[in-house]
């Protein structure tokens, strides 16, 4: 199956993943990406799906540092340069 950005309730989405993807966004289409998945592909598909929803990454919010949770983050801040919380 495709992985999509599923949308929760009102601007809420996430990425169906071995590691579920948070995404939110605000009224003018920036959205902070919540844990980034294992790895640059993971990263890379995240952008992708952002792309396709109209989402401009804003930052990335990193729930702990296991590497399946904040894997993506070098290859998104390298196209995007938004800063990581965690």
């Amino acid at each position: 199956m495709a992985q999509k950005l599923i949308k929760l309730k009102g601007n809420t989405y996430y990425i169906d993943s071995a590691v579920n993807i948070g995404v939110i966004k605000n009224s003018s289409n920036k959205a902070v990406i919540v844990d980034t998945g294992l790895d640059d592909d993971m990263g890379r598909k995240i952008l992708k799906l952002m792309g396709e929803g109209g989402l401009d990454p804003s930052a990335i919010i990193n729930t702990h540092s296991h590497a399946d949770h904040c894997g993506g983050n070098n290859f998104i801040v390298k196209r995007t340069s938004v800063p990581i919380y965690a």
